[in-house]
């Protein structure tokens, strides 16, 4: 894996914590709450699709992008 790429995804981590931070300084604890549960939930569905259909592994993601 090169250099950049964990550069840019560690940013990425810095920037979801950050928002994390905010929202639960502003009191929003239980709608963070949900959107972490939700989210996490798509995240695992999108893996499991992409197990089903391993030659096209990467491929869910923007299925699931742009199907809403």
């Amino acid at each position: 894996m090169s250099d950049q790429f964990i550069f840019d995804e560690t940013k990425h981590i810095e920037y979801s914590a950050y928002c994390i931070g905010e929202y639960i300084k502003w009191g929003d604890c239980d709608w963070l709450r949900q959107t972490m549960i939700d989210r996490q939930a798509t995240v695992n569905q999108m893996f499991l699709e992409d197990l089903d259909h391993q030659d096209s592994i990467g491929t869910t993601i923007l299925r699931t992008q742009y199907a809403n």
